[in-house]
C-alpha cells in the first residue's frame, strides 16, 4: 500500500485500527528477527500518522503498552536462544579440537610406540 494510501486510510480510521505486530515466543534466525522488526516498523508508522495532532487516546497507549511489553519479551527469549546457540557452537568446536585432540595423538603414540617395538 502506498504511503498516500496507508494516510488517507488512517485518516479515516484510529490509531487502535492499526495492526499490532505479531512476536513469536523467540525468533531463531535473523530473518526472523527482521521479519519481527519489519512488522514493528509498519506499526509504528501506522500509529504515528494516525495519531497525527490530535494526540494518543487512552486507547492507543494501552496498545503501545501491549506491544511494548510484547517486543521486550520476544527480544530477551530471542537473546537468551542467541546466547544460548552460541554457547552451543562454542562448546561444540572445543569438543571437536579436543576430539582431533586426542586422535591425534593416539594415532602418534600408536605410530611412535610401533617405531620403537620393531613392528
Amino acid at each position: 500500500m502506498s504511503s498516500l494510501a496507508l494516510s488517507s486510510a488512517l485518516q479515516a480510521a484510529p490509531a487502535e485500527a492499526c495492526v499490532e505486530p505479531v512476536f513469536p515466543v523467540r525468533s531463531v534466525s535473523p530473518e526472523g528477527v527482521r521479519r519481527v522488526q519489519a512488522a514493528v516498523q509498519r506499526w509504528q508508522s501506522c500509529v504515528a500518522l494516525a495519531h497525527g495532532e490530535d494526540g494518543a487516546t487512552p486507547a492507543m497507549l494501552a496498545q503501545q503498552e501491549r506491544v511494548a511489553l510484547a517486543a521486550q519479551a520476544w527480544e530477551r527469549e530471542t537473546a537468551r536462544y542467541m546466547r544460548g546457540l552460541h554457547q552451543s557452537r562454542s562448546l561444540q568446536a572445543y569438543q571437536d579440537r579436543d576430539r582431533a585432540s586426542y586422535q591425534a595423538g593416539i594415532r602418534d603414540q600408536y605410530l611412535y610406540g610401533a617405531s620403537n617395538n620393531g613392528h
